[in-house]
């Protein structure tokens, strides 16, 4: 089952609330932008605009610590860096709800704004406008 599948799968539950949780984005920081927050959030994003729910997207982070732990190396003092939390909470029209934590700091974000004022980007919009009806027709 694609990716994508899996997601039509969950949409079809009609969560409200969604909580996908995200590793440090610390690793191979600079290097790899597919491992970093902005193709990770944007994903994150765009799951509560397609599902229409609320996404609480919880993300780790590295102290210093788990660095002196891990890296008994210079390459691996290159590879992991301290912090790479960059916790969110999407309402369903995409929008970020809440304050954003420093990327080295651990705790919650708070809400901005209550949810139900944001429960209405449900009825703006319907999955079958995010391809869903590209889905093959059984007879």
């Amino acid at each position: 089952m694609s990716e994508k599948r899996y997601d039509t799968a969950l949409y079809t539950q009609n969560e409200q609330i969604h909580i996908g949780a995200w590793p440090s984005f610390s690793l191979y920081e600079g290097g790899a932008y597919a491992l970093g927050p902005e193709v990770n959030l944007s994903a994150s994003r765009m799951y509560a605009v397609e599902g229409q729910c609320f996404v609480v997207a919880p993300c780790a982070i590295v102290s210093d610590e788990m660095i002196d732990v891990m890296c008994d190396t210079p390459i691996k003092q290159q590879l992991l860096k301290k912090g790479g939390g960059y916790a969110r909470i999407f309402a369903p029209d995409g929008s970020p709800m809440g304050t954003n934590l420093a990327p080295d700091e651990e705790g919650h974000g708070r809400p901005s704004r209550p949810p139900h004022v944001l429960a209405g980007a449900r009825q703006l919009s319907h999955p079958l406008c995010f391809g869903l009806q590209q889905r093959p027709r059984h007879a």
